[in-house]
Protein backbone atom coordinates (compact mmCIF):
# COMPACT_ATOMS: atom_id res chain seq x y z
CA UNK A 1 0.00 0.00 0.00
CA UNK A 2 1.34 3.34 -0.97
CA UNK A 3 0.69 6.37 1.13
CA UNK A 4 2.25 9.96 0.85
CA UNK A 5 4.19 10.95 4.28
CA UNK A 6 3.86 14.54 5.27
CA UNK A 7 6.79 16.70 6.49
CA UNK A 8 5.94 16.54 9.68
CA UNK A 9 5.06 12.86 10.44
CA UNK A 10 6.86 10.23 11.97
CA UNK A 11 7.88 7.29 10.35
CA UNK A 12 8.58 3.99 11.80
CA UNK A 13 11.55 1.03 10.63
CA UNK A 14 12.20 -2.40 12.26
CA UNK A 15 16.10 -2.04 14.14
CA UNK A 16 17.63 -4.82 15.36
CA UNK A 17 21.57 -5.41 17.14
CA UNK A 18 23.31 -4.35 20.46
CA UNK A 19 22.80 -0.39 22.01
CA UNK A 20 25.35 1.86 20.02
CA UNK A 21 25.67 -0.83 16.98
CA UNK A 22 22.05 -1.08 15.73
CA UNK A 23 20.88 -1.26 12.19
CA UNK A 24 18.08 -0.89 10.00
CA UNK A 25 16.33 -4.32 8.70
CA UNK A 26 16.87 -3.94 5.00
CA UNK A 27 15.08 -6.25 2.18
CA UNK A 28 15.85 -7.13 -1.17
CA UNK A 29 13.54 -8.37 -4.10
CA UNK A 30 15.94 -10.15 -6.35
CA UNK A 31 13.35 -10.22 -9.18
CA UNK A 32 13.63 -6.87 -9.55
CA UNK A 33 16.97 -6.07 -8.37
CA UNK A 34 15.79 -3.74 -5.45
CA UNK A 35 17.13 -3.45 -1.83
CA UNK A 36 14.57 -1.44 0.12
CA UNK A 37 14.16 -0.59 4.13
CA UNK A 38 10.33 -1.03 4.94
CA UNK A 39 8.78 1.69 5.92
CA UNK A 40 5.54 1.95 8.33
CA UNK A 41 3.27 5.05 9.74
CA UNK A 42 2.20 3.73 12.57
CA UNK A 43 4.42 1.12 15.30
CA UNK A 44 1.16 -1.19 15.08
CA UNK A 45 1.53 -1.66 11.30
CA UNK A 46 5.57 -2.44 12.00
CA UNK A 47 4.54 -4.85 14.27
CA UNK A 48 1.91 -6.69 12.46
CA UNK A 49 3.77 -7.06 9.71
CA UNK A 50 7.67 -8.20 11.24
CA UNK A 51 6.35 -12.08 10.88
CA UNK A 52 6.37 -11.04 6.25
CA UNK A 53 9.86 -9.58 6.36
CA UNK A 54 13.34 -11.51 5.83
CA UNK A 55 14.91 -11.54 8.91
CA UNK A 56 17.72 -14.07 11.41
CA UNK A 57 16.39 -16.43 13.10
CA UNK A 58 16.79 -15.59 17.07
CA UNK A 59 17.36 -12.36 16.74
CA UNK A 60 15.08 -9.72 18.11
CA UNK A 61 13.63 -6.45 16.44
CA UNK A 62 11.80 -3.32 17.38
CA UNK A 63 10.01 -0.74 15.59
CA UNK A 64 11.73 2.70 16.08
CA UNK A 65 10.84 6.48 14.83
Amino acid sequence: MRQSIRNDQWVYVLVHGPEGNEQLLGQQDPENNISFIPVFTRKEDALMNINLLARKKGTRYEPQA
